[in-house]
């Protein structure tokens, strides 16, 4: 029955794309997906840990590798006498909040959006959760890099630093700092030498040298075939075409407000710019799958951005209606296909089926 909720929920949602009604059942559900959840891959070992405050005073192996922004959250729910499954109801609540906050912020539909993060990557945030604060804090904090108001870019880096101390990779996206790059070309040129740079990082990693500040760090520990590094290609470049598609149809729509007379929204061209940029930086990430998968949460991370972008096009009326038709299946697909290959085919067994299957809400309604 949860399998066919989620089903109706997500396809509702496609659907009735500005319904904030719509929006407010989506949030719920997946917050009693997310809070109420009591098995995945990484449930055990978080609840383990948590316990480990009270029974060791925090002497585990895995606090001691969380970042300071999480083992704080740990400590002070801890101070307020939660159990690990209170602190998960908790902390769930709070990065959807920031999530549907920036959603609600900068999209007419919300509940499209809300549908399409629901699909993908919501499942996979369930399983990862410092990971998801981390996401959740930069989706919050995008709105600096749409601002021009001064200090607003200083305001990016401070919660870029915060999302940081819940799972470090997050230090990556300080990065996003070029999206304000007006000039494309020499944002290219500047995101070629990064790339150069991060080859060049790969392949002394992988010759063994050691590298000390990421001595620790679990992600660079499994290797890719060259089927999966070319799929991974496919899948950057097909996303890309969305968001440059997305771009250019928000580009037309307001030309042509611009042509009869109407107010251009120009809040509106330049968070298009921002994404298109924040894009075109992201394919930066592509060879770090070479030598991990695990590198693939860069790209994922930021794909609330583009989902928000894809809301101001999902509309009738353009002149040529089968661009927008095959659009909206393309994007559909791409979706779709992203959560059976991350959250069903390789994980079904730790990933998909714990999260509809062990939920203390849907056992207590005998689901």
């Amino acid at each position: 029955m949860q399998y066919l909720i989620a089903s109706l929920l997500g396809i509702i949602g496609l659907t009735i794309k500005k319904s904030k009604v719509v929006f407010g059942v989506l949030f719920i559900f997946m917050w009693i997906l997310f809070g109420w959840n009591t098995g995945n891959a990484d449930y055990f070992g978080y609840e383990q840990t948590y316990y480990s405050l009270e029974s060791y005073n925090g002497f585990n192996v895995y606090f001691a590798e969380y970042e300071i922004g999480y083992r704080f959250v740990y400590k002070l729910a801890h101070a307020f006498g939660m159990n690990y499954n209170t602190f998960l109801i908790v902390y769930s609540l709070i990065g959807l909040m920031l999530i549907s906050n920036t959603i609600l912020k900068y999209s007419a539909k919300p509940s499209y959006v809300m549908a399409l993060y629901l699909i993908y990557p919501f499942l996979m945030d369930i399983v990862q959760i410092r990971n998801f604060m981390s996401m959740a804090i930069i989706i919050f904090a995008a709105r600096y890099l749409f601002s021009s108001r001064k200090g607003d870019l200083f305001r990016y880096v401070l919660f870029v630093l915060l999302a940081a101390s819940f799972q470090v990779v997050g230090l990556f996206y300080l990065i996003l700092l070029l999206a304000k790059v007006r000039a494309r070309i020499k944002l290219v040129k500047w995101i070629s030498l990064i790339t150069i740079f991060l080859v060049l990082f790969l392949i002394l990693l992988m010759s063994g040298i050691a590298i000390p500040i990421l001595g620790g760090m679990a992600y660079l520990g499994t290797k890719t075939s060259i089927t999966t590094q070319i799929g991974y290609l496919f899948y950057f470049i097909i996303g890309f075409l969305l968001v440059r598609f997305s771009y250019k149809k928000v580009r037309t729509l307001e030309d042509s407000s611009s042509s009869g007379k109407h107010v251009v929204d120009y809040s509106k061209m330049n968070m298009a710019n921002i994404i298109l940029n924040i894009n075109i930086i992201i394919l930066c990430v592509y060879p770090l799958v070479f030598f991990s998968t695990e590198f693939m949460r860069l790209y994922r991370n930021i794909l609330l951005l583009n989902y928000i972008l894809f809301s101001h096009i999902v509309v009738s009326g353009f002149a040529s209606r089968l661009n927008m038709t095959v659009f909206k299946i393309t994007t559909i697909i791409f979706v779709v296909l992203s959560e059976w290959l991350f959250a069903y085919y390789a994980s079904k067994d730790i990933v998909f089926y714990p999260i509809f299957e062990k939920n203390k809400i849907f056992d207590l309604l005998g689901l």
